[in-house]
C-alpha cells in the first residue's frame, strides 16, 4: 500500500471511483456516477478519515483509493453501536495477517474514540486468535456493564456482546432523565407484553432515544403519532431487538449531530425541534429508510461544508429542510 499523495481536496473528496457497465474504473472526472467515501462523515462512527487515512492500491490496472486498515480497525471496534459479528472477526483477520504496521498511528486512532478508556492498542495487536477475541470483547462488555451496573432503570447485564456497544458512547444523560421523560418511559412499558430482556431493550432504547431530544420539545412525548412510532418499533423487539436499539440509537445520534450543528451557528434552528420535525425523524430512521445511516451521514455531510465554509447558514438551512421531506 502507498499513501495517496497529490489529491486535492476540494477536487476530489476521495473517491474510489467510477461505476460503468463494466464495473468500478479508476476515478475519472469525465464519468458521471462517481463512489465516494467520505465528505466529513463516516456512518454515525465516532472518527471520519482525513486524507492521512486514504491509501492508493492497484487491483490489476484499476488504482483506487482506500482507507487504511488501521482506521477499518478502530472504526469497526469504536462503532458506538449494535456491532455485527463479522466486524469483529475482520478485525481479527487484519491482525492475523499483520496489516497493522503503524502502531503510533494505530494509537492516535485510537485516542480519538470513547473505546480508548476500556482498551489500549496492545489489547487489539494481541489478537491472534477467536478464542483470544471472545476474551477481549468480553473485558469491553465487563467494563461496560460494571460503569452502569447501578442503574436503577435498567439492567445493563442482559445486553449480549454485540449489544453493549451501544453505551460506549454512552453518559450519565441516559441516567438521568427529567421527571416527566421517565414517566412517559414507565407509561409506555406499562402498555407492552413484553419479556424480562425484552423490557429491559425497550427500556434502554427509550433512554437512548429521549436523552437527546431537548426537554423545550417534551410535547412531543404526548402526541399519538409520535407514540404509535414508539409501539410499533417495539413491537419488534421479540424477534428483532437489535432493530429497536440500533434505531433508537441513530435516532440519538441524529438529534445531537442537530444540536451540534445549532450551538456552532449563531441561528436558532428551532424549525428542526418542532412535533412534526421529530416525528418525522424517527418514522424515517424506523420504517421508511433502511440504510439506517443514510440521513445522518447526510446531516454529518452538510455540517462538514458548514465548517469549512463551502456552504452558508442558509444554505445549511434549506439542504436539512430539503434532507427532512418525505421520502417517496
Amino acid at each position: 500500500m502507498k499513501l495517496a499523495s497529490g489529491i486535492d481536496c476540494k477536487e476530489n473528496p476521495f473517491f474510489v471511483g467510477c461505476v460503468t457497465k463494466k464495473g468500478i474504473v479508476a476515478y475519472s472526472k469525465e464519468l458521471p456516477l462517481k463512489i465516494q467515501i467520505i465528505r466529513g462523515s463516516y456512518f454515525d462512527s465516532e472518527i471520519s478519515p482525513t486524507l492521512d487515512d486514504v491509501r492508493l492500491v492497484t487491483i490489476g490496472k484499476t488504482p483506487l483509493f482506500i482507507l487504511s486498515p488501521e482506521f477499518i480497525v478502530v472504526s469497526k471496534l469504536s462503532y458506538p453501536n449494535v456491532h455485527r459479528l463479522f466486524d469483529f472477526h475482520d478485525v481479527l483477520a487484519l491482525n492475523q495477517f499483520n496489516c497493522l504496521q503503524d502502531t503510533e498511528y494505530l494509537s492516535r486512532l485510537l485516542d480519538r474514540t470513547s473505546l480508548h478508556n476500556y482498551i489500549d492498542v496492545e489489547d487489539i495487536l494481541r489478537l491472534k486468535t477467536l478464542k483470544e477475541l471472545q476474551a477481549f470483547l468480553e473485558s469491553i462488555r465487563h467494563q461496560l456493564i460494571r460503569r452502569f451496573l447501578y442503574w436503577d432503570f435498567i439492567n445493563v447485564e442482559i445486553l449480549n456482546l454485540c449489544q453493549c456497544f451501544v453505551l460506549l458512547d454512552a453518559n450519565t444523560q441516559i441516567m438521568s432523565l427529567p421527571f416527566s421523560a421517565v414517566q412517559f418511559v414507565n407509561k409506555i412499558l406499562c402498555g407492552c407484553m413484553l419479556k424480562r430482556i425484552e423490557l429491559q431493550i425497550a427500556r434502554l432504547g427509550l433512554h437512548l432515544l429521549i436523552a437527546k431530544i431537548p426537554e423545550r420539545c417534551f410535547d412531543v412525548l404526548y402526541q399519538p403519532d409520535f407514540q404509535k412510532l414508539i409501539y410499533r418499533g417495539i413491537e419488534a423487539i421479540s424477534h428483532y431487538p437489535n432493530f429497536w436499539l440500533s434505531n433508537c440509537k441513530v435516532v440519538s445520534t441524529t438529534l445531537q449531530q442537530l444540536a451540534l450543528m445549532e450551538s456552532s451557528t449563531t441561528q436558532r434552528f428551532d424549525s428542526f425541534w418542532n412535533i412534526d420535525t421529530l416525528i418525522k425523524i424517527v418514522q424515517r430512521i424506523f420504517f421508511d429508510d433502511f440504510s439506517n445511516y443514510s440521513l445522518i451521514t447526510s446531516i454529518k455531510s452538510i455540517y462538514h461544508d458548514l465548517k469549512t465554509e463551502q456552504i452558508s447558514i442558509s444554505d445549511c438551512m434549506n439542504l436539512l429542510h430539503k434532507l427532512l421531506e418525505p421520502i417517496a
